[in-house]
């Protein structure tokens, strides 16, 4: 079989396994309202390697798609019947601020500022999230300011 079939064999089980991960995700989301299918978990999952193929970014390990959320769950805007499309948007989102921010913050800090500016000054509106306030944050970080104005530690 050559290297093409070890990369696609490896690549199908990646998929399994991540969209496996999301679904598991429903054990805690399901007191929240919110669940996903596997059909939705996959979507999620090309995605996100969409995502990573446009933004040029690498990821190892269970990846962020999960992690967004289980951060995400308890928002009270995030929507049962937009479920899937924000937690897809709230990937690209986070790709693009992790560039925008030079990687100075980890995953964990850009997600809780992500869900900081989400549920209080944008109230749920994600083209206000990455057009103005993570714009902001990350021109902070670019000009070398880490102390820029993070509520999220609040």
């Amino acid at each position: 079989m050559g290297e093409f079939g070890i990369s696609l064999f490896t690549n199908e089980y990646l998929t399994k396994q991540a969209k496996e991960s999301i679904v598991r995700t429903n054990e805690y989301t399901k007191k929240y309202g919110l669940s996903l299918t596997e059909k939705e978990a996959l979507l999620i999952v090309k995605e996100k390697n969409e995502a990573l193929r446009s933004f040029g970014r690498v990821e190892f390990g269970a990846g962020i798609s999960e992690k967004i959320i289980m951060e995400f769950a308890d928002s009270p805007y995030l929507m049962k019947d937009q479920y899937v499309e924000t937690i897809i948007e709230l990937q690209d989102i986070f790709y693009y601020f992790k560039n925008e921010s030079l990687d100075e913050l980890t995953d964990d800090e850009l997600l809780k500022i992500m869900k900081y500016y989400f549920d209080h000054d944008c109230q749920g509106d994600l083209g206000f999230l990455q057009s103005t306030l993570l714009e902001n944050v990350c021109r902070s970080i670019r000009y070398g300011q880490r102390n820029f104005n993070d509520k999220s530690k609040e």
